[in-house]
């Protein structure tokens, strides 16, 4: 019998909580011969670290009935024995002094940090120039009709344009407010969009400055400026079995594409090159990801045809017909369920749509011309919990891959029953993970956690399947084939969280969810509900962009359980 019962999720959150096990950590308090990595341990900072930032966190622990002086000044001491706190931090070498006092008598230590100098304005007089912050600093790849910035750092309150040969001449620059510039002065700013050239040879950018005592300085940039030509594109097909587009240097992740797609270079800034995928439509994508095809290279264009379908007892196929390898972009919507394939740079051949035989996953297919070289398929679905999505070329087609519903049991003691569900032990092996004050793995944890969850999803009818079940190193990418072998419905992985170097470590604190995929977010949500009715503090329900998390073809959830920096939180994990 057949039943497709998306609230089974509301089973998982009650498993879930285990996440805040019992698990007993003893500390002999009253052996007299205590040894002084027990009486004063400083597990952060690390002896030697280089920071830039003005304030550091520190963690250690000692007796808990101490008491412990950070640079002179008394620190809390938890009764875990864990004390945290921050430092302020002079720029070069500074000495952190620790002291601790208990019924053994007194011991101290120190480390050494150095604080790299951070950016300072420069005086008004004399006039000068920091020529380490001119860009652009390397070479500068842009097309005609784009917008190269420039900027360099100087003297405040002066008069700064710039030039490039055959280009543009004497453009002023604007001193940006120190609001806009790190808190800065004498940061200059300018822009120009790059005009229709006849020659391509690489040109430097050429500066004047004249500051307030009437000193007048000429300088030039280190990088470059290639202007590409519009006669010849040029044209790159990616070399990754899995290339990140991003929407912006630094930006969040727009798409993922297979090996084997060409696209169009444009440009490149700060190390990342500009691809255009369709008129006014760019991403940027890792230069190491891409293998530049010769001069004269056509540019790619596909015409679409006709869609078949195929099914198995888990998966819809839609197989589109296509001439050529393009980018595309796969977007799922929750209300109503559907999935939309933005194909790049094609076009609509006649063709004709056969539906798959299961009606109860797809509904209506339709397509869509987004522009002149858009092309959208929208597939609407009968689900109102989607399972998973993936698509990929095969031959000359696109395929599309839907996850149909699992089956569930309908007996009360075995509502799982029919779903293989993967558990993650965040970490192992070589990576720790984060430490806590009293230097509790975090990677030890998770392995308890994932472990008892496990065994409680197990009791429930889950087919459970464990990504590691010791202190073993699994690579992120061994993690996600386990699932993909396994044909696995959920995918949840177990961490518990931590905090940059320079946060206040009494603050962060609390449970949290995360998930990208809109398939994820109700399974997220619930168990991020249920785990505050523990009485734990709320840090929140995250969307994010994690390698686990992006996956599609599952329901995928990364759980941080508490914050092992926290040293309240720690002690609810050692509890």
């Amino acid at each position: 019998m057949r039943f497709t019962r998306p609230k089974v999720l509301g089973v998982l959150p009650f498993i879930v909580v285990s996440l805040i096990p019992i698990f007993a950590l003893a500390q002999e308090l009253f052996l007299l011969d205590v040894p002084d990595s027990l009486r004063l341990k400083v597990v952060y900072p690390a002896d030697g670290d280089t920071v830039s930032f003005d304030r550091v966190r520190y963690a250690g622990s000692a007796l808990p009935s101490a008491k412990v002086w950070v640079q002179g000044s008394e620190t809390r001491v938890y009764p875990s024995g864990a004390f945290v706190g921050l430092v302020d931090l002079e720029p070069g070498v500074n000495i952190l002094s620790f002291t601790v006092r208990d019924s053994l008598g007194v011991l101290s230590d120190s480390l050494r940090m150095f604080r790299t100098p951070g950016r300072r304005s420069l005086p008004e007089r004399p006039t000068s120039v920091n020529t380490s912050e001119v860009r652009p600093r390397e070479d500068v790849h842009i097309s005609p009709g784009d917008v190269l910035e420039v900027e360099f750092h100087a003297s405040p309150a002066g008069r700064a344009s710039f030039s490039i040969d055959k280009i543009v001449e004497d453009f002023h620059m604007e001193e940006a407010s120190p609001a806009n510039a790190g808190g800065l002065q004498g940061i200059y700013r300018g822009s120009v969009i790059i005009p229709p050239r006849k020659e391509y040879s690489p040109k430097p950018v050429e500066f004047k400055f004249r500051g307030k005592d009437g000193r007048e300085l000429k300088f030039k940039s280190d990088g470059k400026v290639h202007v590409l030509s519009e006669l010849f594109p040029l044209v790159a097909v990616t070399t990754d079995s899995l290339t990140v587009v991003r929407t912006e240097p630094g930006g969040e992740i727009w798409m993922e594409l297979p090996v084997g797609i060409k696209m169009q270079i444009t440009g490149e800034r700060e190390g990342l090159k500009m691809v255009k995928l369709a008129e006014d439509v760019v991403g940027y994508v890792a230069s190491n990801s891409l293998r530049m095809l010769p001069v004269g290279s056509p540019l790619p264009q596909a015409s679409i045809g006709a869609i078949g379908a195929l099914q198995d007892a888990n998966w819809v196929q839609l197989r589109i017909n296509i001439s050529k390898k393009i980018p595309f972009r796969i977007q799922q919507f929750v209300e109503p369920a559907a999935l939309e394939v933005v194909f790049y740079r094609a076009r609509q051949a006649p063709q004709w749509i056969m539906y798959p035989e299961d009606d109860e996953t797809v509904g209506t297919i339709q397509w869509r011309q987004e522009s002149a070289s858009e092309i959208v398929l929208r597939v609407e679905l009968n689900q109102e919990q989607q399972w998973g999505f993936h698509g990929r070329y095969v031959g000359r087609q696109f395929r599309l891959y839907i996850r149909r519903a699992p089956r569930f049991s309908n007996l009360a003691d075995s509502l799982l029953n029919g779903l293989t569900i993967v558990v993650d032990a965040g970490h192992g092996g070589e990576f720790e993970g984060a430490v806590s004050a009293t230097g509790l793995l975090e990677k030890d944890v998770n392995l308890k956690f994932a472990n008892h969850v496990a065994t409680l999803l197990e009791a429930e009818g889950a087919n459970v399947v464990r990504t590691r079940m010791q202190d073993t190193t699994v690579t992120l990418q061994k993690r996600l084939a386990i699932a993909r072998d396994t044909n696995s419905h959920i995918f949840v992985s177990l961490h518990n969280n931590s905090i940059s170097p320079a946060t206040n470590p009494v603050r962060p604190r609390g449970t949290s969810t995360y998930y990208t995929v809109p398939q994820s977010a109700a399974i997220a949500r619930k168990v991020y509900q249920r785990l505050l009715t523990l009485g734990v503090q709320p840090f929140g329900r995250v969307v994010s962009t994690y390698f686990v998390t992006r996956q599609t073809s599952l329901l995928s959830f990364l759980v941080e359980g508490l914050f092992m920096t926290h040293p309240e939180d720690e002690m609810l994990l050692m509890d």
